[in-house]
């Protein structure tokens, strides 16, 4: 994944992009928008894109991050699938999720595991 923050907070706003793998939608990219309020709530939308083409929507939500001494980053969200297009049309589901990043590089990873329906 790479981050970058496009407005200071708070509210913090992030954007995310990342590529992966997962079964049934198969190789795939993603885009987060996540925005951090002044109590630390996650709150945000994912739009991952399936290699030919087709959708699936998302919402996000969480708590703001842990850091520990070194700078690492540990993020875990709760996501609700909210529908898709092409195949993924009307999909519904919902998935949890854990990021790894680190204040000092724009890189990470993240894994998510959950359910949809399409």
């Amino acid at each position: 994944t790479k981050s970058a923050i496009v407005q200071q907070g708070p509210p913090e706003m992030d954007i995310i992009k990342g590529q992966g793998y997962g079964t049934p939608i198969g190789k795939s990219s993603f885009v987060a928008n996540a925005q951090f309020d002044a109590n630390g709530t996650l709150t945000g939308t994912i739009l991952a894109t399936t290699e030919n083409g087709d959708k699936v929507y998302a919402t996000i939500h969480g708590q703001y991050p842990d850091f520990d001494a070194t700078g690492n980053i540990t993020l875990h969200f709760a996501s609700t699938i909210t529908g898709g297009t092409g195949k993924f049309t009307g999909a519904t589901g919902s998935f949890s999720g854990i990021a790894h990043e680190s204040i000092h590089t724009d890189a990470g990873s993240a894994t998510w595991d959950g359910s949809i329906t399409f």
